[in-house]
């Protein structure tokens, strides 16, 4: 903003824009106004406060804050300041506030289904492609607010134009489903399971799988699910020390079996994570949005999100993760333990308890090690979904060269009532086996699982 601020032209032509989120208000309950709440909290004083603490006694600071003001994680805490700190500093800027709820995959441009990253809604779709999800929260009726990446993107656009040069003029905008289209959670989940279906995604081998099935049950009793919950972790931490004991007399398996615990526990902190959100509902007031799509039609960057079709949406969702992003992450990362295998050394330099203590330990947030093997063994994964605020980005992938798009003559002449077809009615060699299914390498292990879906 001090950046903006330095340029004259864009107070009079230009405009600041702030991509915050919808849930920057989830402290709060029920419908949310496009508008910022007023509140007898002293922003600046709680920003200086923060900055002029550092370490852990920053961290300790932050979550007391977070507890203090009722914001799920830190992620929401941080959005719902900062935009409380450009409203009383943006002075004669013009500034628009971008609140996205939960993005998805693309619904039209630059073609349905594209997306980079397993992140909110994709975090679940793609942990439940391996069976990782079985027992989730409430009843599944509450409204699950997601929106495809196209639709943020467009939005934006439109927005920041009309915006441009209006003098001190400070805008909040939704850009939401659930006030105009509304989907509930076992809803999603449903039609998720319905792609993974279309897909075949079954023939994955099931050593790969941590269940067999794509199951997402609901429980609607929150005493139940909390016991469930409970002896799930209960037992993770039983099988931990299992693993550690049996990694002290048989190393090797020590470390295969520890594979799928991690998974495991990373699963139970996806779902703590995500708990406040599944069980509870907000309504995201879209009227500035749909003021704005009824101004001017313009197809290339639509707004028209009352005509979205979550199921044909959910399909290629789910077909365009695993096209874009699962699968070609999970063949880079064999290929990667290939090469590292074959310039391996004979004779490992290290000892049998070297190896079993960096294994133990690469899990750990605060442990680091300057080990050559330790380093050549760390976690290449594409993103963590345990945390939206996340500042690793996935790895970007290799350059190669576009995939050729045959049309399937059984799906011909099908396709989205917006005439759009169904990304599942394509075929894209080089990335699926015979019969369209989305198949992994054969060869692909446990670990490159792991990472690519933690």
């Amino acid at each position: 903003m001090q950046l903006a601020m330095s340029f004259e032209g864009v107070r009079s032509s230009g405009c600041f824009v702030h991509v915050s989120t919808a849930y920057a208000n989830s402290n709060r309950s029920g419908v949310i106004e496009e508008k910022l709440y007023e509140s007898d909290i002293d922003h600046e004083h709680t920003f200086s406060e923060l900055n002029r603490t550092t370490g852990e006694e920053h961290q300790r600071l932050a979550e007391q804050l977070r507890v203090h003001y009722g914001h799920p994680n830190n992620y929401t805490f941080t959005k719902w300041l900062a935009e409380h700190l450009i409203g009383s500093r943006h002075g004669d800027l013009p500034t628009l506030i971008i609140r996205p709820s939960i993005i998805g995959s693309t619904y039209r441009t630059p073609f349905n289904g594209w997306t980079s990253a397993p992140q909110g809604f994709g975090a679940l779709v793609a942990l439940g492609a391996f069976g990782a999800f079985l027992r989730l929260p409430s009843d599944g009726k509450a409204i699950g607010d997601v929106i495809p990446a196209d639709y943020v993107a467009s939005a934006s656009l439109r927005a920041t134009v009309q915006m441009a040069g209006r003098v001190g003029r400070l805008e909040v905008m939704h850009v939401a489903s659930s006030h105009a289209n509304p989907v509930t959670w076992s809803e999603l989940s449903r039609q998720a399971v319905k792609g993974f279906d279309k897909l075949r995604m079954y023939q994955i081998p099931q050593q790969y799988m941590i269940s067999p099935r794509c199951v997402y049950t609901w429980c609607s009793s929150s005493w139940r699910y909390a016991l469930m919950h409970a002896l799930d972790d209960a037992a993770l931490v039983l099988a931990q020390l299992l693993v550690s004991l049996l990694g002290v007399v048989f190393p090797a398996l020590g470390k295969q079996l520890s594979k799928p615990v991690r998974f495991l526990c990373r699963r139970q902190n996806v779902l703590k994570l995500l708990h406040h959100f599944i069980c509870n509902q907000w309504i995201f007031k879209t009227d500035k949005i749909r003021e704005l799509a009824h101004r001017e039609h313009d197809p290339d960057f639509p707004l028209d999100v009352e005509n979205i079709k979550w199921e044909p949406w959910c399909i290629d969702y789910v077909e365009g993760l695993c096209r874009y992003s699962l699968i070609p992450t999970l063949e880079r990362i064999t290929k990667r333990e290939k090469e590292q295998a074959t310039h391996a050394p004979d004779k490992p330099t290290t000892t049998t308890t070297t190896h079993r203590d960096t294994d133990r330990d690469r899990d750990s947030p605060s442990s680091t090690s300057t080990s050559a093997t330790t380093t050549s063994s760390t976690s290449l994964g594409m993103c963590n979904p345990c945390c939206q605020s996340s500042n690793h980005p996935p790895e970007s992938p290799p350059p190669s060269p576009s995939p050729v798009v045959e049309s399937d003559e059984s799906s011909e002449g099908k396709g989205r009532s917006d005439g759009a077809p169904l990304m599942s009615s394509r075929k894209i060699s080089g990335t699926t086996t015979e019969g369209d299914t989305m198949a992994l390498p054969s060869d692909v292990s446990n670990d490159s699982i792991e990472r690519a879906c933690c």
